[in-house]
């Protein structure tokens, strides 16, 4: 179960085995998928999309490491997640998956 989660304050199965932050992962890829989808309906590269696209993931990029930061602050054993789990892009965990976190 995930009485190990609670008690440490973070989450540690499921997608965030693979990522830290798969939500910011897939809202960025959203998005990055309707602006391809303008430029396939477009017919052109170059589509108004991309302007939100961008910004919003230079939004992703800046805060999430101040995020990382105060996660880290906060709780003692997210250093250990930190390196065993993947920032953003999902991947598999570093082999051996630590104790502290199972």
């Amino acid at each position: 179960g995930g009485d190990g989660d609670v008690k440490r304050g973070f989450l540690t199965k499921g997608l965030w085995r693979y990522s830290r932050h798969p939500n910011f992962f897939c809202e960025q890829l959203l998005w990055w998928t309707v602006y391809a989808f303008g430029c396939v309906g477009g017919g052109q590269w170059a589509h108004w999309t991309v302007t939100g696209t961008v910004l919003y993931t230079l939004l992703f990029q800046g805060s999430t490491p101040f995020t990382e930061y105060l996660s880290a602050k906060k709780y003692p054993e997210y250093r250990v997640y930190q390196r065993a789990t993947s920032m953003l892009v999902p991947m598999p965990p570093r082999d051996p998956w630590p104790r502290e976190l199972s």
